[in-house]
């Protein structure tokens, strides 16, 4: 097939020369090279997608063969590529059920450059799937290759060799033949289902009249931050917005987003629980004029850096939020205020001031008389160590030493310890004000010690607009005291209520997925099981009336009730007893000791469970729970992983403990199997250091155990020559080449 193709284009070239008509007469230009392929797609994107899903956020699965024992083929047409590098080292191919993101690694030392030369837009292709990996990278499902971050399998870029050595291209590129999916923002931020999300992530999706935030000011990107991507937002005439991220190494990263209004055309991509919107080309901003949607004041200030801050090993090597501004034309302008003397502010080993050290963030000067809405509005705001307290002030000039300040806010107090979560959020009215006025945000620490430092982030701040969750929900009539009997109420809680080892009522509708209450989803997938949503009805979606409750690693609370292992939990009314606190910056409950489904608590109770003692033998066929610094190995629901851990006690060599977090010792050729309480068998495969859980035993499931001198025992996998230690740096287990934690110990059911 591909030699006739050839032959058909030698030929034309040579009726072309010999008639000497029409046609180049450079006899030296070379036989125009169509390719083709003759494999047909055997499974189509959605097939695929449904067959190789997983709920979690990070995963890698190796693509096997079909049902009838065949490789699998995908086929369609790619719809973007790395040209212009926005849509950086990635091909989206497109065929009648969905679209998919295939990664793949285009180094210098590769086959392959740049992917786009080969591998256009409109252009048929099909790929050869089985042997490669499937999976997610931070929510995002695609093809590549296995890959490991931070001990989490996940699915990462494959070679450029490999991705060529399994695909095939047939035919000339046809834009025609490419799909474009029609949808409004408030569409787009619906998306929550797992069938939406297998539907219409990598899709290529048309906006019409929306307006860029910051259109005819702010750049693309910014091409001189050490970050990878720039996030930038885009509005309709509601005010409902999308994330749209832009790479800081496109070739259009210094250009200025377009002004007024228009449509927009690009690949609706996916990112730890958010959708956001990714161009392959200034182009595809199209028809823009007239007048922005953008919210009043000339220009809005946006200060969107949760792309920033999306690791705790990122937030400690930025330091004091000094050190980040946002980029174009709306620039912070950042002060360190100690003891009159200003400096830039890094955040390290400042000296304390008359009332404590102070760091101050300024905006830039919104002038009231052109602003559409006379508000001032911000959220999020996040603190690392510091004892301190957060004040936002009206300013007359940039100069916190020299402007005449307003306070506009009550003292928000930060709480104690590192990584405290602290969210606030405020829509501050400035109709009394004339002019030009600054807005500052001063953070009051107490006396800073050597090498401290304090950190934070600011997701959202809009002057001329209102932000959601701003304003404190109007609280319902008291109907509870807190005790067993009577159960505060959501609203008791929204209005006030105070109090520790109290009990709150009210249905579960949800959870927050991430770092801040703006990560909170109503529908599956749900991304953490460590907290829910009570709300004071089933089926409640507008966060403002909802409280969150924290449930605690190891507790009988946490198994039953979170929404990631039991997303049928959704809509149960539950009684919750724990203490009241802020909890993502509104009113909650944290620390909670006990649960009864319904509207009612139950009396204190001892702890109960099996009992475990600490062996120094294995008896095959009994169960034993695997212990090391104070932490025990919990049932994993997943399809592989690093065990999970909860903190246990040992009194006197006994743990009491969930015996559904046991695991069966049973003898076999060469050692043992290890089973969970669900059935599934531990085993180890490729070079990960984590585990895999299967139906059955397999290559990798077979362990030796040898009990230790100090009484712990080294469990050896015998296909991989790993053995299983609690690492503290990742807080889980996993079983590794060398040395890597603790060796555990096992504690044997009292029957």
């Amino acid at each position: 097939m591909k030699l006739y193709k050839s032959l058909l284009a030698s030929l034309a070239l040579a009726l072309c020369a010999s008639t000497l008509t029409g046609c180049d007469e450079d006899l030296a230009t070379p036989p125009l090279a169509i390719p083709s392929s003759d494999l047909q797609a055997n499974m189509t994107i959605a097939d695929f997608k449904a067959k190789y899903w997983s709920a979690d956020q990070n995963y890698c699965t190796q693509v096997g063969l079909n049902d009838q024992g065949e490789e699998i083929i995908l086929g369609g047409r790619i719809i973007a590529n790395d040209e212009g590098g926005n849509i950086y080292q990635n091909v989206m191919l497109q065929d009648e059920t969905g679209a998919i993101c295939i990664a793949v690694y285009t180094g210098s030392a590769e086959a392959i450059k740049n992917l786009y030369l080969r591998y256009k837009v409109g252009e048929e292709m099909f790929i050869k799937v089985t042997g490669l990996y499937a999976g997610k990278y931070a929510g995002l499902f695609q093809i590549g290759a296995a890959g490991e971050h931070n001990g989490t399998p996940q699915t990462s870029k494959m070679s450029a060799a490999d991705f060529v050595s399994h695909t095939e291209l047939n035919g000339l590129p046809n834009t025609s033949l490419i799909s474009t999916i029609e949808m409004t923002i408030p569409e787009i931020n619906a998306l929550t289902s797992v069938d939406d999300q297998q539907k219409y992530q990598s899709q290529r999706v048309r906006i019409n009249n929306v307006s860029w935030i910051g259109g005819g000011s702010q750049l693309w990107g910014d091409a001189n931050s050490t970050q990878s991507g720039t996030d930038r937002y885009l509005i309709d005439a509601d005010g409902n917005r999308l994330l749209v991220r832009n790479s800081n190494k496109s070739d259009f990263c210094d250009q200025t987003l377009p002004e007024g209004h228009g449509d927009v055309i690009g690949i609706l991509g996916f990112f730890n629980g958010k959708w956001q919107f990714v161009f392959q080309s200034p182009q595809d901003c199209i028809d823009f004029q007239g007048e922005s949607y953008a919210p009043g004041g000339g220009e809005a200030i946006v200060n969107s850096l949760d792309q920033n801050f999306e690791g705790v090993s990122d937030i400690a090597e930025l330091g004091n939020w000094g050190t980040v501004n946002t980029s174009g034309s709306a620039t912070w302008f950042t002060q360190t205020y100690s003891n009159n003397n200003f400096a830039a502010c890094t955040g390290y080993n400042k000296s304390a001031g008359a009332d404590g050290y102070d760091s101050w963030l300024v905006t830039p000067g919104l002038d009231i008389a052109n602003m559409a809405e006379k508000v001032f509005s911000f959220k999020s705001m996040v603190g690392y160590t510091g004892n301190g307290t957060l004040e936002v002030y009206a300013m007359t000039d940039a100069n916190p030493a020299t402007a005449v300040l307003t306070k506009l806010s009550a003292n928000i107090p930060q709480p104690t310890g590192q990584w405290s979560e602290w969210v606030a959020s405020g829509n501050i009215d400035l109709s009394s004000y004339t002019g030009v006025v600054y807005i500052g945000f001063r953070y009051k620490a107490a006396v800073s010690a050597a090498n401290s430092y304090t950190t934070y982030r600011i997701d959202e701040v809009v002057a001329g607009k209102t932000v959601e969750g701003g304003d404190t929900p109007t609280p319902g009539p008291s109907a509870g005291d807190g005790t067993a009997e009577s159960p505060y109420t959501v609203a008791d809680v929204i209005g006030g209520a105070t109090g520790n080892d109290v009990w709150v009522t009210g249905y579960i509708v949800g959870a927050v997925n991430n770092k801040s209450i703006d990560d909170a989803v109503f529908t599956a997938p749900f991304a953490l099981a460590s907290n829910i949503l009570l709300a004071a009805t089933p089926g409640e979606t507008n966060v403002a009336n909802c409280i969150p409750i924290q449930l605690l690693a190891g507790t009988e609370a946490r198994t039953a009730l979170n929404l990631l292992d039991t997303p049928a939990n959704l809509g149960k009314q539950v009684s919750i007893k724990g203490n009241l606190a802020s909890y993502f910056g509104k009113p909650g409950q944290k620390g909670s000791t006990a649960y009864a489904w319904g509207d009612k608590g139950t009396a204190d109770v001892p702890v109960t469970g099996a009992q475990f003692r600490k062996v120094t033998t294995i008896t095959s066929g009994k169960q034993y729970l695997i212990v090391a610094s104070g932490k025990m190995a919990k049932l994993d629901t997943r399809n592989y992983g690093y065990l999970n851990v909860a903190d246990v006690t040992d009194n006197a060599g006994v743990i009491t403990a969930d015996e559904a977090n046991a695991f069966t010792f049973t003898a076999v050729s060469g050692g043992y199997t290890i089973t969970m309480s669900n059935g599934k068998y531990l085993y180890q495969t490729g070079t990960f250091n984590s585990f895999n859980f299967g139906d059955s035993a397999v290559e990798g499931s077979t362990w030796t155990a040898t009990a230790q001198s100090d009484g712990t025992f080294k469990i050896v996998n015998v296909a991989m020559n790993k053995y299983i230690q609690y690492s503290a740096n990742f807080t889980s287990f996993g079983s590794y080449p060398d040395s890597q934690g603790t060796l555990p110990a096992l504690y044997e059911k009292v029957n």
